[in-house]
């Protein structure tokens, strides 16, 4: 994710905070990776920048991995939701596991302008 702060009062934010601004793809048959990465249009921009790295873990199934499961009709539509509860109000057959995508996040990277160097 890129954000730039706002030069001025009013400044529309929209082309302010990119998210997602780059993606990268981890090997699938490695528990782990490297990223690195640059960004080419700093200097031109000509302003402050602040970064986060956000990592998406491949989905895996969790006990109430949502909150909600549900019925699909043949369209996809979720046309009958139901709360995983664990108790005597979910059915005995019901695992609750549902696919999740733990995250993780970096803590801001920010670069001033005119004091960044190669």
């Amino acid at each position: 994710m890129r954000i730039r702060p706002q030069q001025r009062a009013g400044e529309p934010l929209d082309d302010l905070i990119e998210d997602p601004w780059r993606t990268f793809r981890c090997p699938a048959d490695t528990d782990s990776c490297t990223v690195e990465f640059r960004d080419d249009d700093f200097v031109g921009a000509a302003r402050d920048a602040v970064y986060y790295v956000r990592a998406i873990q491949a989905p895996t199934p969790k006990i109430n991995g949502t909150n909600l499961a549900c019925e699909y009709d043949e369209n996809g539509l979720c046309v009958n939701p139901r709360m995983c509860s664990g108790n005597y109000l979910t059915d005995v057959d019901d695992d609750c596991l549902a696919d999740a995508e733990e995250r993780a996040w970096s803590s801001p990277i920010f670069l001033a302008y005119g004091q960044a160097t190669d």
